[in-house]
């Protein structure tokens, strides 16, 4: 796997998330089973595109390393392990503007990530999620794809 350097500190906000200050990071993977590309929909709890068809994405804390970052969020949202994945690719890191004005956003991309056949099952994922054709926003909530 490919890993890249991590940035400075960030300023955090009371959650312990990159607050309002200072460049923010983000990962976002693309996950693919028999050429199919993964949506899930997002929470209607969580404050950026509540209920959007998403890619897997998450923050990237100013120490982490992207690559085990783009691992932990695939485990949190639909529970599979690192053995499950073929491979991970690390994609164009993209610099988008935040459309609400705040500071700019660095995105970590990972794409495409197929997934093992054998390690899909029902109910193994913990969100809402399928796979067909369409395309990936990031936690921006910029479109990709």
């Amino acid at each position: 796997m490919v890993s890249q350097a991590s940035q400075g500190a960030q300023p955090r906000n009371a959650s312990g998330r990159p607050g309002s200050q200072g460049l923010r990071q983000a990962v976002a993977v693309i996950l693919m089973w028999r050429g199919r590309i993964g949506l899930f929909k997002r929470s209607e709890s969580v404050q950026h595109d509540a209920g959007l068809w998403h890619c897997i994405t998450g923050y990237l804390d100013a120490d982490s390393d992207p690559v085990r970052q783009a691992i932990q969020e695939i485990w949190e949202e639909t529970l599979l392990p690192a053995r499950a994945l073929e491979q991970l690719t690390a994609g164009p890191t993209l610099r988008l503007a935040d459309p609400r004005g705040g500071p700019d956003w660095t995105v970590h991309t990972f794409w495409p990530a197929p997934v093992n056949a054998g390690s899909l099952s029902t109910g193994s994922t913990r969100h809402t999620g399928g796979y067909g054709p369409g395309s990936c926003r990031s936690s921006t909530g910029r479109s990709h794809g």
